[in-house]
């Protein structure tokens, strides 16, 4: 898979998460706003706020820790010893701590359950854990959790939401992950459908989703790909011809040949990321890198390439993955390789295809 990335935004809820969109703190314990120690707290929390945004992770620690001693010693075990300890979480997180931010994370949620709030600060410890879940390959307990979050996320930020976008498209990356691309598909379909509404066809968010959605027909084929009606004579049903259309812009962004992908319709019936091997008059093979050779690297690479009227290939570049030590390889082999003519109408074009 190309990448995963789980979506936390920079800013989070206090009272929810770790720190407030709007950069004021909020008390953390309404009973009593005018304690000295609640006013501590709250003064404590936008400090750690702004050197958060500034990326001051170790400044901002000891800031957070005492905000957490406050918070236990005022109320233990309630929504603001919570929204500390995500604080103090999402900071280590930062740093790369994940052991420490994976037990705060814990320990935050565990008072959001227990409290019975279903909040986006509660969504945010779940995809905090569901990220350590991934990289530890426990697929089905990182799908619960994201599951958990995105019932949130519906309920707090509405079904169509960005938000929920992002969540949709980590369940399917983490699918993905674990070969199960069915399930895969219609999340990356619903998530694409949510951003290109909400952010546009050709923001970088929307294309970096339909990338990972063309990596998932490329790396499953032939389960994936082939559009279910293929009759010429038989017309396209309205869900058909959207998704055929989602389909050629995610294959337009992935190669990276084009700038106008955002415009790119289908509607006609036709295959998906077609391979180009079967029409290749010289397929060059790449060598074993000498340096993949002494760590024994070895898996497949997908190259894009870019041919002229001619059928030679003018432009070739790597796709969904691969070692980097292995892609060069396999990008000099496709720009070495010839390719019969493409004609339409009895008129030779430029055309892409897909290189394993």
């Amino acid at each position: 898979m190309r990448r995963v990335n789980f979506a936390i935004a920079l800013t989070i809820f206090l009272l929810g998460s770790a720190f407030q969109t709007s950069g004021r703190p909020v008390a953390s314990n309404p009973q009593d706003p005018q304690s000295p120690e609640r006013a501590e707290s709250a003064g404590l929390t936008a400090q750690v706020h702004e050197l958060y945004k500034q990326g001051k992770y170790d400044a901002a620690i000891p800031l957070a820790k005492r905000v957490l001693e406050i918070e236990q010693a005022a109320a233990p075990d309630q929504p603001g010893v919570a929204a500390a300890l995500s604080n103090l979480a999402e900071l280590y997180f930062q740093k790369g701590a994940d052991s420490e931010a994976e037990k705060l994370f814990q320990r935050a949620l565990l008072i959001y359950q227990s409290h019975r709030l279903k909040t986006p600060a509660a969504s945010n410890a779940l995809e905090r854990l569901a990220q350590f879940a991934f990289k530890r390959r426990k697929y089905e307990d990182a799908v619960n959790l994201l599951e958990q979050s995105l019932a949130i996320r519906e309920v707090s930020f509405g079904k169509e939401s960005l938000p929920v976008a992002e969540t949709l498209h980590e369940i399917a990356n983490v699918h993905q992950a674990n070969r199960k691309p069915d399930k895969a598909e219609p999340l990356y379909l619903r998530s694409i459908k949510i951003k290109e509404q909400v952010l546009g066809r050709a923001h970088e968010n929307t294309i970096n989703a339909m990338k990972d959605y063309a990596c998932l027909s490329i790396h499953n084929k032939p389960l994936l790909g082939v559009p279910k009606n293929d009759d010429p004579n038989q017309a396209l049903s309205e869900a058909e011809i959207e998704e055929r259309s989602i389909r050629a812009r995610a294959q337009c962004w992935l190669y990276g040949f084009e700038k106008d992908c955002d415009t790119k319709p289908q509607t006609k019936p036709g295959k998906f990321l077609e391979v180009v091997n079967g029409k290749a008059v010289k397929l060059a093979q790449p060598p074993y890198p000498d340096a993949a050779r002494g760590l024994r690297i070895s898996g497949r690479v997908y190259v894009a390439v870019r041919i002229d009227e001619a059928g030679a290939v003018m432009a070739a570049t790597p796709v969904c993955g691969g070692h980097p030590l292995l892609n060069g390889a396999g990008v000099e082999a496709a720009r070495a390789s010839k390719f019969t003519p493409t004609l339409v109408s009895g008129t030779a074009v430029k055309v892409t295809g897909l290189i394993i």
